[in-house]
């Protein structure tokens, strides 16, 4: 999509020019300059896409109800569809409010996790 390609592009132009340009001169070849200095340079995006990508495909409930409705069977159930069938179609209002809580806990402590990784690697 355009938001990822974005990202990445927006971290790829900002890595600075000398330090190809020094990887040239130590004579590192164009892997390796990829995955010494690009890959680590582009990091924080990569980790940002990720819990984007996660908190997407526990809350996606749209485009699964619109194609398959849950099916077949429960095969393509997520959090975020099963919350929606308690709340709309089954009445099952608390059930579903606590759906939403845990969902909510659950997205919490892997961005909290997300952020500590982040914290431990460049050390903010």
């Amino acid at each position: 999509g355009a938001m990822p390609f974005l990202l990445y592009y927006g971290g790829f132009t900002s890595i600075d020019a000398s330090l190809y340009e020094a990887a040239r001169i130590d004579g590192a070849s164009r892997w390796n300059i990829f995955w010494r200095i690009q890959i680590p340079m582009i990091a924080p995006q990569m980790k940002l896409l990720i819990m984007l990508g996660f908190i997407g495909s526990v809350q996606d409930y749209g485009g699964i109800y619109l194609l398959t409705g849950g099916g077949p069977g429960v095969a393509t159930y997520t959090p975020g569809l099963e919350l929606y069938y308690n709340a709309t179609m089954f009445g099952n209002y608390g059930y579903a409010c606590a759906m939403g809580l845990v969902l909510f806990v659950f997205i919490l402590i892997g961005t909290f996790f997300n952020n500590k990784i982040k914290a431990e690697n460049y050390g903010s």
